[in-house]
């Protein structure tokens, strides 16, 4: 059976309330403690980065990647504070304001933990389509193929437009207290992937998408999961000789996974007077586990991020029609990602 934790659209049991305070009382101490152990040996530990680096010629990977875990670090026991801080102003003024805290503060943390990460790998960023976004109601359908291309929505939509997005995201997230707690403020979905129960687990993502207004949007990650070759391949393994047309597009599929139907449709379907905002980038895959950033794969990227929008009045209303529809953007967005893709060795 689906497990789903969900913030404003389905109450929470007595249990599931125990449950998620006895996640908590783990996860809050612990993230205290290691944040205060990690910047306690944070100077022997990045004197000892800094030798290795010199030693190997590695650019400083291993002294900007602990600067990075600590930048992180210390900024979600930051986001911590700053929830608590908008608890408490709801608690004097009215919920009205402590939602708007809420968004704000949701963007700001975004926006430092993105410019940290920009200024610390040294990488720039070139912006295509940017007059694709603006205020809502948007349905936004990104790749996912980092740790750091989830910050994207927060900074193009929330940072600049002032949008309150809605989230669908896996159910592991919750082990991450910042995450947690703000996923519990603001209008989430958590859903277990490996689940049975997919009607349950639609049912909620659509409600997600019900009641947008013009300052609202919904974030949803079509593919589930980060990219990796090994996913694609094991997909497209499943896929052959059961379904024709789906292996046929995740076969033309070469930087993306194949799109998961109930989650994206669903919501489209509730969601049927917003717009899509479809957002493809590539220079980020450095960036798609911790290791990778010890490596130093991400230093001297340059990270493309490109954005399309189509009017609802454009999106097919028929289901099949629709997932057609989807499949093609789809591949529109693999062949940008295609273009603009280069090797690590041309960063």
């Amino acid at each position: 059976m689906m497990h789903v934790e969900t913030h404003a659209l389905a109450p929470e049991t007595d249990a599931s309330r125990a449950t998620t305070w006895l996640r908590r009382a783990i996860t809050i101490p612990g993230l205290l403690v290691i944040c205060l152990l990690d910047f306690a040996a944070l100077p022997f530990v990045l004197l000892g980065a800094l030798v290795a680096d010199l030693v190997r010629h590695r650019r400083l990977a291993a002294v900007r990647f602990h600067l990075a875990v600590a930048v992180a670090l210390g900024m979600h026991v930051v986001g911590l504070f700053l929830v608590s801080g908008a608890w408490v102003a709801g608690v004097l003024t009215g919920r009205e304001r402590e939602r708007r805290l809420d968004f704000r503060f949701e963007a700001w943390w975004a926006s430092v933990m993105w410019r940290a990460a920009i200024w610390l790998f040294g990488m720039n960023v070139v912006v295509e389509g940017g007059d694709a976004l603006g205020g809502g109601p948007i349905v936004f359908m990104s790749r996912h193929a980092s740790l750091l291309d989830v910050l994207l929505p927060v900074i193009f939509l929330s940072g600049q437009y002032g949008l309150a997005l809605r989230y669908v995201a896996k159910r592991e997230l919750l082990w991450d207290p910042f995450v947690d707690i703000v996923g519990h403020r603001v209008p989430s979905v958590f859903v277990r992937r490996d689940s049975r129960d997919h009607a349950r687990e639609i049912q909620l993502v659509d409600e997600l998408a019900s009641d947008l207004g013009r300052h609202d949007g919904v974030v949803i990650f079509p593919e589930g999961t980060r990219f990796t070759e090994a996913k694609r391949r094991r997909i497209l393994a499943k896929l052959e000789g059961t379904d024709e047309a789906a292996f046929a597009h995740a076969s033309r599929l070469k930087n993306l996974l194949p799109a998961h139907a109930g989650g994206p449709l669903g919501v489209l379907e509730h969601a049927k007077r917003a717009d899509v905002i479809f957002c493809a980038h590539t220079g980020l895959e450095g960036a798609n586990h911790l290791r990778d950033l010890r490596a130093g794969s991400l230093i001297g990227a340059t990270v493309y991020v490109r954005f399309w929008r189509v009017p609802a009045s454009e999106i097919p209303s028929d289901a099949a029609a629709r997932l057609m529809w989807l499949r093609a953007w789809w591949e529109r967005l693999d062949a940008w990602i295609e273009a603009h893709r280069r090797p690590p060795s041309a960063q």
